[in-house]
């Protein structure tokens, strides 16, 4: 019983097995680990269940043959030649050498290229932070020497030499295309360094405004200088000096003023009842006079007592080449002497209420100017400093509102200060000069 019940169970396993055995016999042999797997394995005690065989069973994948074709290694197959049938196997310990040598070699080949990227992230880096402290030096450098950068001083320093003047056709086109639409403009530009010249409704009379106070500063530090006139000399202001505008002189009737607060005054307070009373100290006529002698033809100051004082233009009227071509008089020394021009130079850059001029410009240009104000008409006029050369710069408007008016006159500051530059924003003699 024992017997017939070991060959009931054992059947199913042989009726499994029995046709690979066959289909090996004929040309293909089984591999060996594959018969393995469907033997019982013996046991300590005895041969294993059949419970287990069936779960190997279960597990067991279908073994399909492949014929032999001769000449083609092919592991795992059977070489039915003479020798008999032997099952060609792979060194397991010999593929593992191989593989491992292969792995190390890839791990080798990607250390090699993140050694090489990162050699050249570091070139790049350190490329690339020693560019930018250099520029961070040379910044420095050029800021300390803006920052030191002082107008000449005419009486310290020697008489300016000045290339004679030429017209800048370029720059007249440009200022051309920077005129309004609506209102009248006057420009005068030269550049002194270079002397360059350009000018836009140059000769045009213009309602002067508070810019007649710069023939009058002229001719009283001209007198000043041949010493008909003293800086300590007092003047009392008077009812017949008093007029209404811009100034703080107004409330102090009969006090007596010094000519040298007189003239600081004039610039910067833009005091009228001071302009007034120096006016009344050198007389009208020399002023007029003076200007004539310097060029100035279109000049003309009146008493503004006269009755047809306020008639056309007013009693003060000039063109915007008069003015500029008095600034270059001055700005080159030539206002009798090197010690008069340097004294009208540093009352004009005296701090004043308007500095229409300076708002378009770079911190470290020095501007020596002198702006006026009248209702229908708006002027700054002035001489620019940089480091690479001065210029003398008179803009005037007329018929323009007073927001745009400023807004104007700022930027046609800018654009010649870019033109003479040759770069916009950049410091004059740093890779270009004044032109």
């Amino acid at each position: 019983m024992q017997l017939v019940r070991i060959c009931n169970e054992s059947a199913p396993v042989l009726i499994r097995i029995l046709p690979r055995l066959q289909v090996a016999e004929k040309g293909t042999h089984a591999p060996r680990s594959y018969v393995d797997q469907y033997v019982p394995k013996r046991g300590r005690g005895g041969f294993v269940s059949q419970t287990l065989a069936r779960r190997s069973l279960s597990h067991a994948r279908p073994f399909a043959p492949r014929e032999y074709v001769p000449g083609r290694a092919s592991a795992g197959r059977v070489d039915p030649s003479p020798r008999g049938a032997r099952v060609k196997r792979r060194n397991p310990a010999a593929s593992a050498s191989a593989s491992g040598r292969a792995s190390r070699g890839a791990a080798s080949s990607r250390r090699g290229r993140s050694f090489v990227g990162a050699f050249i992230a570091f070139l790049l880096l350190g490329g690339f932070l020693g560019v930018l402290g250099w520029k961070l030096i040379e910044t420095r450098s050029e800021t300390r020497r803006l920052e030191s950068f002082e107008r000449p001083d005419l009486i310290d320093a020697p008489p300016p030499t000045f290339a004679p003047a030429f017209h800048d056709p370029r720059l007249a086109e440009i200022l051309l295309r920077q005129a309004p639409t609506v209102g009248t403009i006057g420009i005068y530009v030269k550049n002194q360094t270079t002397g360059a010249v350009a000018q836009v409704n140059g000769e045009r009379s213009f309602p002067a405004a508070s810019l007649y106070k710069l023939p009058i500063l002229a001719e009283v530090t001209r007198q000043i200088r041949l010493r008909r006139v003293a800086l300590d000399q007092e003047l009392v202001v008077g009812r017949e000096h008093w007029v209404a505008g811009s100034g703080v002189l107004q409330a102090r009737v009969g006090e007596g003023v010094p000519v040298r607060e007189l003239l600081r005054l004039l610039v910067v307070e833009s005091d009228n009842i001071a302009a007034m009373m120096l006016l009344d100290l050198v007389g009208i006529d020399s002023v007029n006079q003076s200007m004539a002698s310097l060029g100035l033809r279109g000049t003309r100051l009146m008493d503004y007592r006269a009755g047809n004082a306020y008639a056309g233009a007013g009693p003060y009227v000039t063109t915007p080449e008069d003015i500029g071509q008095l600034l270059d008089v001055v700005a080159s020394g030539r206002l009798v002497d090197a010690q008069g021009s340097e004294s009208v130079l540093r009352l004009l850059e005296k701090q004043q209420a308007n500095s229409w001029l300076a708002e378009g410009l770079p911190w470290y240009a020095k501007v020596a100017h002198k702006w006026g104000d009248v209702p229908g008409a708006r002027h700054d006029a002035g001489v620019v400093f940089t480091p690479g050369g001065q210029y003398v710069l008179v803009v005037m408007t007329e018929g323009l509102d007073s927001r745009g008016s400023a807004g104007y006159i700022r930027d046609v500051s800018r654009v010649v200060f870019d033109y003479f530059t040759g770069r916009p924003g950049s410091p004059p003699g740093v890779g270009s000069s004044i032109r």
